[in-house]
């Protein structure tokens, strides 16, 4: 044999030979394999939420798993994040937004339905003030109107009364009605004050026998210096104090008289009560006429289920007379700024030793 062909021969064996071994440890690492656990291990945090729904490796089965166990995308995202709690779909998220077009979160507040008293009577008001009404601005002449049940020689009179209780003006008018029947009373009364103030629109009706008040309504304004008036009109209602107990012309004997009724809220939940009788003299007193006609006074406590609501009261009188008289029993409020009588109710009785 030709030694040159021999060793040619011979180094080309001695490469295969290497080729062969290279082969075998390039074989030990794919470049399948390291793609595969490249992509496994730099798999966004964002994209294992987002495909939580979706199979993992480890769902697939073991049957088709080539080679050592490799992370799974659940065990990465365990191993990456903080455990969070989760929200199953029918719980209900503290901080989801709220739909406006299904109305207001349940945490806010809520109207509330005015209370209906169990019993409260419907009465129509005796002097229905209808303009202005309560809250207005008005200023000089105000226009004084509305209706009223009838009254000794069909009168009323309008009072104006500033602040502190002062009278800035008085004016009688009458209902205008054929008869003794309810009717409309319309007025235009002048005042003068200097500056814009708080006051109080008054009407009532007078006992022809004692001069002391029968009726009285009223509506708490501004009175205004120069111009211009807003005055509400139209504030429909029913009586305000309802007088319930005696009823009208009732005989009353032994000295005590008990009182009850249904009122609209009053200032502190307390109705002022007095017993009025005939004639007398003294001292002018607003509620009597003058001082002796007043043979009792007293008070009676409204129980409203709510502060601002009507409810019924109650109250008793102690009086003493030696025979049989004529009187009234009275029930009114006063106003918490001036003192002043804001809305005053009367029932005729007859007072029995």
């Amino acid at each position: 044999m030709n030694p040159r062909i021999s060793i040619l021969s011979l180094s080309l064996a001695a490469a295969l030979l290497l080729s062969g071994c290279d082969a075998l440890q390039l074989g030990v690492e794919t470049p399948t394999a390291r793609t595969a656990a490249t992509a496994t291990l730099v798999l966004p945090a964002a994209t294992v939420a987002a495909s939580a729904t979706l199979p993992t490796i480890a769902e697939t089965p073991a049957a088709t798993q080539p080679g050592p166990a490799t992370p799974t995308v659940t065990q990465l995202a365990a191993a990456s994040e903080p455990a969070v709690a989760s929200v199953t779909p029918d719980e209900k998220s503290t901080v989801a937004p709220v739909d406006t077009a299904e109305g207001p979160p349940t945490s806010q507040p809520t109207a509330v339905k005015p209370t209906v008293v169990p019993g409260q009577p419907r009465v129509s008001e005796a002097i229905l003030l209808l303009t202005p009404g309560n809250g207005g601005s008005v200023s000089s002449p105000v226009r004084v109107s509305g209706e009223a049940d009838p009254t000794f020689e069909q009168t009323l009179v309008i009072k104006i009364t500033d602040a502190s209780g002062k009278v800035l003006a008085t004016r009688p008018t009458t209902i205008q009605s054929l008869g003794a029947v309810r009717g409309p009373f319309d007025e235009q009364v002048p005042f003068t004050v200097t500056a814009d103030m708080p006051g109080r629109i008054s009407v009532y009706a007078t006992s022809a026998r004692d001069g002391g008040l029968v009726h009285l309504a009223s509506a708490d304004v501004t009175l205004k210096s120069g111009c211009c008036s807003e005055p509400i009109a139209g504030q429909l209602h029913n009586e305000t104090h309802i007088i319930q107990s005696p009823a009208p012309q009732a005989t009353v004997s032994g000295g005590h008289l008990h009182v009850s009724g249904f009122s609209d809220y009053v200032f502190e939940s307390q109705l002022s009560l007095a017993l009025c009788g005939a004639g007398g003299a003294g001292t002018p007193d607003d509620v009597c006429g003058t001082a002796d006609n007043v043979l009792a006074t007293g008070t009676a406590q409204l129980s409203a289920p709510d502060v601002g609501q009507a409810g019924p009261f109650a109250g008793d009188l102690a009086y003493q007379v030696n025979a049989a008289v004529s009187a009234r029993l009275v029930v009114f409020s006063r106003s918490a700024r001036d003192g002043g009588i804001v809305h005053l109710s009367t029932v005729p009785v007859t007072l029995a030793p």
